[in-house]
């Protein structure tokens, strides 16, 4: 389904008196929040993203469109790759209440902290390479041209989800513009929207589960698309 029919369906969501309240490019950044919502909530798009880290470099912030790391192993310069598992700041503090000064070595441990940060246990103590696999969130690419998986921005572009899934981004954008008005009349009009869209989520999500080889068939739905990394990012993004 492409950006101009989806457009037409939120409008046809709104209603004749409300529909031409709002011009496409309202509508348009309503759709992509609805598209990342469907993708961070179903998991539904990933990739491998392999970020290089230079010795002692004990925390780096993850680009804005990796919504959540599935699983991470650490890679030195000769390709030996060591396992990363995960630790919440609770457990790291009650494995290393010393944490912060754990020395250098190998990283076997790695957290996520707020706003995207993330942090190696220990710290490097040569150069390598942090590989993840990770959930990918639909970007804008004039922000971030590394973001693997670009918003939808002009009339033809098309989400890289299901077919059947695709629908809920009308109703998902139709639910937040009907709020948008604060008029008390919308509420259960919005509040019908908003239902299918959560259900759209857990309908895609028990699609995705089902898969028997997951990454390779979200793979053909993606398409994924091959980007130079910028220099001062580091990021490779790979199937």
């Amino acid at each position: 389904m492409k950006l101009r029919e989806l457009i037409s369906l939120v409008r046809e969501r709104l209603g004749d008196e409300y529909g031409e309240r709002y011009s496409n490019i309202r509508i348009v950044k309503a759709i992509n929040r609805a598209y990342r919502e469907l993708v961070r909530q179903s998991y539904a798009l990933e990739a491998w993203v392999s970020l290089n880290v230079a010795p002692g470099k004990r925390a780096f912030i993850l680009p804005p469109w990796i919504s959540t790391v599935r699983s991470a192993y650490w890679e030195d310069v000769n390709q030996k790759r060591t396992a990363l598992f995960p630790v919440s700041r609770y457990r790291v503090e009650s494995l290393f209440p010393t944490w912060f000064d754990l020395g250098q070595g190998t990283p076997r441990f790695y957290m996520v902290g707020a706003s995207n940060e993330f942090w190696l246990f220990p710290v490097p103590n040569a150069s390598g390479c942090f590989c993840a696999r990770a959930v990918i969130l639909p970007y804008d690419t004039t922000l971030d041209p590394t973001a693997p998986i670009p918003e939808l921005k002009n009339d033809d572009d098309e989400p890289k989800l299901p077919e059947f899934a695709q629908m809920a981004l009308a109703d998902g954008a139709a639910a937040e513009l009907l709020l948008n008005f604060k008029d008390l009349s919308l509420v259960e009009l919005a509040n019908f929207y908003e239902q299918r869209f959560h259900r759209s989520i857990k309908e895609l999500t028990e699609y995705i589960d089902t898969l028997d080889d997951r990454s390779l068939e979200l793979f053909t739905i993606v398409e994924p698309i091959y980007r130079p990394a910028e220099e001062d990012l580091n990021i490779v993004i790979r199937p």
